[in-house]
């Protein structure tokens, strides 16, 4: 019982930090002000938020989803394995989902001028390189 609180304390003690690790973000942002979370257990975090909202709303219009492997965490853990892989599951969930929002969600329409030099009239997608980059680290609370 004592291992498995432990694991549930180590669990509970993860942010899951989507977006650009530091030093891997393709534009790194100007104004680091730290993870806006959205949940308790293995809390999911945007990196870079202020600079990339879709980050955020990435992560919002799939809470849901990553709340419900949130829970499946939990009960990885109860079933013994490693929190730090359960909590990477979280991570890889958000992640996904987060680089599909980047093609199919609501996005405020490309200016002519940009049309023009990226020749595809696609919000967010150019060369493909930042919904590429989009990943997760976990890393302590606070």
């Amino acid at each position: 019982m004592a291992k498995l609180r432990a694991s549930l304390d180590v669990l509970d003690a993860a942010e899951i930090a989507v977006g650009f690790p530091k030093g891997k973000d393709p534009k790194p942002p100007t104004e680091p002000d730290g993870p806006k979370t959205m949940a308790n257990i293995a809390t999911i975090a945007a990196i870079n938020d202020a600079e990339r909202p879709f980050l955020s709303a990435g992560l919002k219009a799939a809470e849901n989803t990553i709340r419900a492997a949130q829970y499946k965490a939990v009960e990885m853990v109860f079933d013994g394995s490693n929190p730090i892989d359960a909590a990477g599951m979280v991570g890889e969930v958000a992640a996904a989902k987060v680089r599909s929002y980047i093609t199919s969600g609501q996005h405020k329409p490309n200016l002519p001028a940009t049309i023009k030099r990226k020749k595809s009239s696609k919000p967010l997608i150019d060369t493909g390189q930042m919904k590429a980059s989009v990943t997760f680290s976990i890393r302590r609370k606070g």
